[in-house]
C-alpha cells in the first residue's frame, strides 16, 4: 500500500471502513485477501457500477456522495476514540516519516520548510496526480496539510509578482 507506515497500520485495523465517491483500488488495498478483514465495509458511490470492483463492500449506497453523507451524519453518535488515537500516535512514534536531507535539495524538505514557515497553514497546488499523491505525507504535521490541484485554482494571470500577489489576496491566501 502507498502512504504511511502508521497510516497503513490504521487501515489494517480499522473497524470500518469506507470509500465514499472513490474505489478501493491495488494502491489501497495492497494484497485484497488481507484488506481491512476486520472492518465494516462501506462503499458510497453515484455509480452502481463501481460497488465491488475489487472490494465487496458490506454495505453499498448508491446516491451522490453529498446528499447520502447530509442524512447519514445526523445519524452518527460521537464514540470514544482515545484508545484508537492513542494507538495511532505509538505508530507515529515508532515509524516516523523519514526522508535523507543530504544530497542535493528534496521535495520533502522544501514541504517541510513551507509547513514550518507558515505554521502548517500553506496551501499547496500541483499539476498532477502522481505528485499530489505525497503532498500530506511530507509536511511535519500532515493532517493540517493543505494540497490542491492547481486544476481548481481560479485562472491566475502570473507574469508578475504583483499580479499574483493580487490574485491571492483575492482568494483570501495570503
Amino acid at each position: 500500500m502507498h502512504g504511511t507506515a502508521y497510516a497503513n497500520k490504521a487501515v489494517i485495523e480499522c473497524d470500518l471502513i469506507m470509500a465514499i465517491g472513490a474505489r478501493w483500488d491495488d494502491r489501497i488495498t495492497g494484497k485484497v485477501s488481507e484488506f481491512c478483514l476486520n472492518a465494516t465495509k462501506i462503499h458510497i458511490d453515484i455509480d452502481p457500477a463501481e460497488f465491488g470492483k475489487i472490494i465487496q463492500p458490506d454495505i453499498s449506497v448508491n446516491g451522490d456522495a453529498a446528499l447520502v453523507l447530509d442524512e447519514l451524519i445526523p445519524l452518527v453518535k460521537p464514540l470514544d476514540t482515545k484508545e484508537w488515537l492513542k494507538k495511532i500516535e505509538n505508530w507515529k512514534k515508532k515509524h516516523p516519516l523519514k526522508y535523507p536531507k543530504r544530497g542535493g535539495l528534496r521535495a520533502q524538505h522544501v514541504l517541510a520548510e513551507l509547513d514550518r514557515l507558515t505554521g502548517s497553514n500553506a496551501i499547496i497546488a500541483t499539476m498532477s496526480a502522481n505528485t499530489r499523491c505525497g503532498l500530506p505525507n511530507s509536511a511535519d504535521q500532515p493532517a493540517n496539510a493543505n494540497g490542491c490541484p492547481a486544476e481548481e485554482l481560479e485562472p491566475w494571470d502570473t507574469d508578475s509578482p504583483q499580479l499574483l500577489e493580487r490574485n491571492l489576496e483575492t482568494q483570501k491566501i495570503l
